[in-house]
């Protein structure tokens, strides 16, 4: 049986070469995130593109980094590429840039087996990328029974072509709905608003709430409520890098719909 080990990752330490001498280290090793197996290819504008495989929550992920000095701190960029993990055995990855600019990621994306042989299809996949920027779009899916969830989906041609691969489910509110949502950058962070009525109200009415990713969408958390339970149709603005508004429709029970804002901090 093929197992596979979600371990610390540790930048290398950087080693001086000087003549006849043997490799000298030369600063402290910088952690980068959890999971396995990571390789690294220098882009056109000289920072560096890493890429290694996270397990978690029954899926396998790989995970994409920049550095923009050398290695030092280490900036989320996004998936390439999302399976179960009970499904697909995701790894031996390999990432390279071409002369013309464009990055390929390489990796095994075999189907596991039920029997006793671990595998019961091979394949190597073959991604291949510009060095543009990425762009996250979020949306709600319709469940059937006005229940919605949320999820996400990223391009990287400026809104040309959206990769059903790079989709993620964020957040479900069981036998609820969790739906019009919004995302937007604060600093480093990314923040998602969406309306609930998983603490009561009647839908599309309900609670407002925040996530957080500071994982460049990785992964969601530190869940806030704004307001609740007769709110909908939340906007977010951006103040500065650790501040933003949030503008909501209070639902006051009259004819005139009364707007109010919140201000949160991001740490």
């Amino acid at each position: 049986m093929h197992f596979i080990r979600d371990l610390q990752l540790w930048f290398s330490f950087v080693f001086s070469l000087a003549i006849a001498q043997a490799p000298q280290k030369s600063g402290n090793r910088v952690r980068f995130g959890a999971g396995n197996y990571p390789r690294t290819t220098r882009l056109a504008d000289v920072s560096l593109l890493r890429i290694y495989g996270y397990t978690a929550k029954g899926s396998r992920s790989i995970i994409t980094i920049k550095s923009t000095n050398n290695g030092g701190p280490w900036e989320d960029l996004g998936r390439v590429f999302v399976g179960p993990s009970d499904a697909k055995d995701l790894g031996n990855l390999f990432v390279h840039k071409l002369a013309n600019s464009r990055v390929l990621a390489a990796f095994r994306s075999h189907d596991r087996s039920i029997g006793d042989h671990p595998w019961s299809y091979y394949r190597i996949i073959v991604f291949e990328s510009t060095e543009s920027d990425r762009k996250l779009a979020i949306f709600e899916v319709g469940m059937g029974n006005s229940r919605f969830k949320l999820a996400t989906v990223c391009t990287k041609d400026d809104g040309a072509t959206w990769s059903l691969l790079s989709r993620s489910d964020i957040y479900e509110a069981p036998g609820k709905a969790a739906g019009e949502p919004q995302i937007i950058r604060i600093g480093n962070a990314l923040v998602a608003d969406f309306g609930t009525n998983e603490d009561g109200g009647e839908w599309p009415r309900g609670t407002i709430k925040l996530l957080v990713s500071r994982d460049g969408a990785n992964t969601w958390g530190d869940k806030a409520t704004v307001n609740g339970t007769s709110s909908a149709w939340a906007e977010m603005v951006g103040l500065d890098n650790s501040s933003f508004l949030v503008l909501y429709d209070a639902g006051d029970g009259h004819i005139r719909i009364l707007f109010k804002n919140s201000y949160f901090t991001i740490l």
